[in-house]
């Protein structure tokens, strides 16, 4: 069998390095979705690691969501899920303490592109699913049934773009400025 790794130099981190590697092959579809991973001696020996190294590297790819793992079977590469993507990102914007303000200001211009993609690329089924939020919104009585609806409103128009990485973005962005309305609210 022609080895598909290469090894992993020693002067750098190996983990992340072997991690970089499998991530890049399930990207590019060398490594497809389903398939089973090789037995943990060949990755080993393939990039030239300890099974340590390669364990801890199937668990951080467990984490990333882009392996399944159980016991007694060897892992499999799974279908990305956009939920690990738009928790990671909600992170990454949470921890760089940005406020509201800022928040509102990325998300208008995006969502004034989506609106305009929707409008023009919409189905019957999505515009019916606008309608639908813009009633729940103009019905909302509290503070949280109004952010669920935005939410559900904007999530609805980011469908109707037709691109799913509107979804992805505004899903982090709505779920973070509903924390910070929360916050502001508690200060209040």
């Amino acid at each position: 069998m022609p080895a598909r790794f290469r090894a992993i130099p020693k002067n750098v981190d190996l983990v992340q390095q072997v991690v970089d590697e499998l991530t890049a092959m399930i990207s590019e579809g060398t490594l497809v979705v389903g398939e089973e991973m090789p037995a943990e001696s060949v990755l080993s020996e393939e990039f030239g690691v300890s099974r340590t190294v390669t364990r801890e590297a199937m668990r951080t790819l467990r984490g990333l969501g882009l392996v399944e793992v159980s016991r007694g079977r060897r892992p499999r590469v799974r279908k990305p899920n956009a939920d690990m993507t738009i928790g990671s990102l909600h992170l990454h914007l949470h921890l760089s303490r940005t406020t509201l303000l800022q928040q509102i200001e990325v998300r208008i211009p995006v969502e004034c592109y989506i609106a305009e993609l929707a409008a023009a690329r919409r189905s019957e089924e999505d515009l019916a699913a606008v309608e639908e939020a813009t009633n729940d919104l103009a019905a909302a009585e509290t503070p949280e049934q109004s952010a669920d609806a935005d939410l559900r409103f904007h999530r609805c128009l980011a469908i109707a773009s037709g691109n799913p990485l509107f979804g992805t973005l505004l899903g982090a962005i709505g779920e973070l400025m509903r924390q910070s309305m929360g916050a502001k609210k508690d200060e209040q």
